[in-house]
């Protein structure tokens, strides 16, 4: 569901909407340490792709966006072990923004693409090693 509303709203981001706030969400995310919380980068994380949706300026994508983003953000817990340093979630968003401004969006949705399969890959992994919790 995530890669239908995102990928939608790369390609309308693509067309030329408004990139400013997204590009206000990263300068936020920039704000965020290596040593701070890692709740406070999935919320920068967060803010970057509700951003990106917002941009898309359809109420359809954002509702979806913001059904499934509870879902997210439980799962942006587990990703934590990938990314020891948030600098280099952030450097992953800072190449994210620069594909949505190059407005190419065949170019912008491999790159997304790319950073969902990585997330993907890595929870699939830390989900399968996680003891069964059978009740």
């Amino acid at each position: 569901m995530r890669r239908l509303i995102e990928f939608e709203a790369v390609r309308s981001v693509c067309q030329g909407a408004d990139t400013e706030p997204i590009r206000e969400s990263l300068a936020r995310f920039s704000e965020v340490r290596d040593d701070q919380d890692w709740e406070t980068a999935a919320q920068a994380d967060m803010g970057f792709h509700a951003a990106v949706v917002a941009a898309a300026d359809s109420p359809r994508l954002s509702r979806l966006f913001q059904t499934i983003s509870t879902e997210i953000r439980l799962l942006m817990a587990l990703l934590r072990p990938r990314y020891p340093q948030v600098s280099t979630l952030h450097d992953e968003h800072t190449v994210l923004l620069n594909a949505l401004i190059a407005g190419i969006p065949e170019e912008a949705l491999q790159l997304w693409a790319a950073h969902l399969n990585d997330a993907e890959a890595f929870l699939s992994t830390r989900i399968s090693e996680e003891p069964s919790r059978d009740h």
